[in-house]
């Protein structure tokens, strides 16, 4: 039959989510004399979207202040983004600059929505020693010998906080001189002696671990 329908809301709209909404179509012949106008509405639940916003996991060094927060998104529909969302985004963590080496948490919080429900996940702040090296990186060491590598564990100032009951650990290299793959604390600074034997030429890096600290540290080497 032909004639005209009109939806309410609009065909393309959006609803918002909400309890008990009204879907309503009219329509109306072309020959009004032999027909009459027809109308039908129904009512329809629209549920919130799941939301998920996860702090992001960040690092910093020992003794500076902690870093901007930021957050990553997950749920989005619509091609809808942050902008959608209110409240503001905020992040709560027992970290400050002067917390010891660890990992702390970080909470993220404040956003609200009435088409989404938010979900809040945490992330993870790495409080590490910044590394100051005191060896010559950019010596090109003969393939055999062995490379006494030296460092001492610093705060962001670059301040020594080395300290022999601090285990510092290599992670991929055993080092005929070291036991237990550790380096050996002497005057204010660690020590492992590198064994070069089999290494082609090329640039290396040495890993390694701090007894506390959650990040995996390298100093690099070369091979002539």
């Amino acid at each position: 039959m032909a004639g005209s329908l009109v939806y309410t809301p609009a065909v393309g709209a959006v609803l918002n989510a909400g309890n008990g909404q009204t879907l309503s179509v009219s329509f109306t012949p072309a020959d009004a004399t032999d027909y009459a106008t027809a109308s039908k509405s129904v009512s329809i639940n629209v549920l919130k979207a799941a939301l998920t916003v996860t702090a992001d996991n960040k690092s910093k060094p020992l003794g500076a202040p902690n870093p901007p927060f930021t957050a990553t998104y997950s749920g989005f529909v619509l091609g809808q983004g942050p902008g959608v969302l209110g409240g503001t985004l905020t992040f709560t963590t027992p970290a400050t600059a002067a917390s010891p080496v660890g990992s702390y948490p970080v909470t993220p919080s404040g956003l609200t929505s009435p088409n989404y429900n938010i979900t809040f996940a945490g992330g993870t702040l790495n409080v590490g020693y910044n590394v100051c090296v005191a060896f010559d990186q950019s010596k090109a060491n003969q393939s055999g010998s062995t490379i006494p590598v030296k460092l001492q564990l610093c705060n962001a100032g670059g301040v020594n906080q080395s300290s022999a009951s601090v285990v510092v650990q290599a992670t991929n290299d055993a080092g005929n001189a070291n036991p237990d793959n550790n380096f050996r604390f002497d005057a204010g600074a660690y020590i492992f002696n590198l064994k070069t034997t089999g290494y082609p030429t090329g640039s290396y890096l040495l890993g390694f671990v701090v007894s506390g600290d959650p990040t995996t540290h390298t100093v690099q080497f070369s091979i002539k």
